[in-house]
């Protein structure tokens, strides 16, 4: 393929221009450096990560490193479509594999009508048996592909979930015992369970064991070649949508972040993720591209509710009053975040942009905690991860945190874990003899806080990992999740989100802007409020 018709250029480009501008910051001007270029067939495009890949299996993987290979490998049913409206990115549902869907007035079944074109990888062609074997290997326990692991992990996307039947090759449905209207919404997050859809001949020739080595998907790239150091990527020749325009793809694993700077200006890598934030500004004189926007990420702790220090709402406010959240951001993280105020992102539809969390007031702290009995304080452990999933210096946030949290006589230890090990210990719940664990994650959809406060995701069966319970933040979620009326259903999980602020169970400490750094040769990039990005639409120029 040589060329491409210029009325399809033109709506590609001015596509591209529209999601990339996503951000006032100073870095939209080179964000748009390419708006005039005409794409180019062919080369490599060499990314530097913060990790190495988890297991390349769409249902049980964690972590945005490996959301990023998994999204150019398979596909979902939709897929998130990036918008501009009043200067704010924002997420929409648009088709992908499925033409098109919809909804029954009650928001308990979804009907999607499926493309006729696509192909996996392997040859095979994907139709509605494909959809409703890769969901019942999360769902059914009947399956012979059940994987109870991707269970637990989907288990926020699927738990009301009665039945998914084939109604014809290319129409699929699926019921729920509950309204969930914001079903296509959760399916486009791209993580924790999403319902990329993997091969059935695949599936039966690798088994579930090592079809994460093995994957085979839709999507304009598929696996050549994986390890401990690499993955790499190559073009899906047969792909049904508009071929990409990279050759090849290789994610190399450069936990430190100053060996991905290094590796960066050395020119071994086009693009590093999770840069170290004082050498960005370096880096932008040195005429590399920063592409910042604002994203669906919370910084947050999440207080242990088993252990009796924090019974007392006065210890969790003075401790909410001592972190420096301000500081943090504009200091330690050069302003490539925000302090957060809630446990809702900026990009979503519930967010609240007036409302504040306890300000920043050591003085206050000491009293409150001198009233609730404990002038000394008392000794926590906190539990984070070392690197990793587009977390920028956790190691460092916990220090600061540690040091503000000193201030006030609250001795924080600090317990770190490599970022594949951290998430499985981050999943099963806070332990016993653990004060509070730390956590970045967030979605596009409003959804997102029922994952991590409602009572009924409480670990180790969901991702309320501190157990949480306030049966009105309950019984407003429950609300919201069958409400058809976004506005409407919005508003419902503000509240929810002032509930659980007052509890103050839940800290949040930033919002991330999650710069990315590239060369000059790296065009078409879109830098999308998730972690996870289309690269066929990237290319390379001469």
């Amino acid at each position: 393929m040589n060329f491409i018709p210029r009325l399809l250029m033109s709506l590609i480009l001015c596509s591209l221009c529209l999601v990339v501008g996503c951000d006032s910051s100073k870095s939209l001007p080179e964000a748009n450096r390419w708006q005039n270029d005409v794409p180019r067939y062919g080369g490599t495009l060499l990314i530097g990560t913060e990790s190495r890949s988890d297991i390349l299996d769409p249902h049980i993987a964690r972590g945005w490193v490996t959301y990023r290979v998994l999204f150019q490998i398979y596909e979902q049913l939709v897929k998130p479509e990036y918008i501009i409206e009043k200067g704010k990115n924002k997420v929409s549902v648009a088709p992908c594999l499925a033409k098109s869907w919809k909804v029954s007035p009650d928001g308990k079944i979804f009907t999607f009508y499926l493309r006729d074109d696509v192909r996996f990888h392997d040859g095979t062609f994907f139709d509605a048996q494909a959809v409703k074997t890769n969901v019942e290997r999360v769902f059914d326990r009947d399956s012979p592909y059940f994987n109870s692991k991707a269970a637990e992990i989907a288990c926020y996307l699927w738990k009301d979930l009665e039945l998914v039947e084939v109604v014809d090759r290319l129409t699929v449905r699926f019921k729920f015992t509950q309204p969930f209207f914001e079903f296509p919404s959760v399916l486009v997050q791209g993580g924790l369970g999403s319902a990329g859809i993997i091969s059935p001949t695949a599936l039966e020739k690798w088994g579930n064991e090592r079809i994460g080595e093995h994957p085979v998907g839709t999507g304009p790239f598929k696996l050549v070649e994986i390890s401990e150091k690499k993955v790499v990527l190559i073009q899906n020749q047969e792909y049904w949508g508009t071929q990409p325009y990279l050759n090849k793809v290789v994610f190399w694993s450069i936990p430190e972040p100053a060996a991905r700077v290094n590796a960066l200006q050395a020119g071994d890598v086009d693009m590093i993720f999770a840069p170290s934030p004082r050498s960005i500004k370096d880096l932008e004189e040195e005429g590399f591209i920063v592409a910042k926007t604002t994203k669906a990420h919370v910084w947050y702790l999440s207080l242990n509710t088993d252990n009796p220090v924090f019974a007392d709402i006065r210890v969790r406010r003075a401790m909410a009053m001592a972190i420096n959240k301000n500081g943090l951001a504009q200091d330690l993280l050069e302003n490539t975040a925000r302090p957060a105020h809630g446990l809702i992102p900026p990009t979503n539809l519930s967010f609240d942009p007036d409302y504040k969390s306890p300000a920043y007031d050591i003085a206050s702290a000491k009293a409150l905690l001198v009233e609730a009995g404990y002038p000394d304080g008392f000794d926590l452990v906190l539990h984070t991860s070392v690197s990793g999933s587009g977390q920028i210096l956790p190691v460092s946030i916990a220090k600061s945190i540690q040091r503000d949290l000193q201030k006030v006589n609250i001795n924080v230890k600090i317990r770190t874990y490599e970022w594949i090990d951290y998430i499985d210990q981050w999943r099963n719940g806070i332990g016993p003899e653990v004060g509070m664990n730390q956590m970045s994650w967030g979605m596009t959809a409003d959804y997102w806080i029922d994952i991590i406060v409602n009572s009924d995701n409480s670990s180790p069966r969901g991702y309320n990992t501190n157990r949480y319970c306030n049966p009105q933040v309950d019984s407003l979620l429950d609300t919201a999740r069958a409400e058809p009326n976004p506005k409407a259903r919005a508003e419902l999980y503000r509240r929810a989100n002032e509930l659980v602020m007052a509890d103050l169970w839940h800290i949040p400490i930033v919002n991330d802007l999650a710069p990315i750094i590239m060369n000059q040769k790296v065009k078409g990039f879109v830098h999308a409020p998730q972690e996870w990005y289309e690269m066929k639409h990237l290319w390379l120029s001469e």
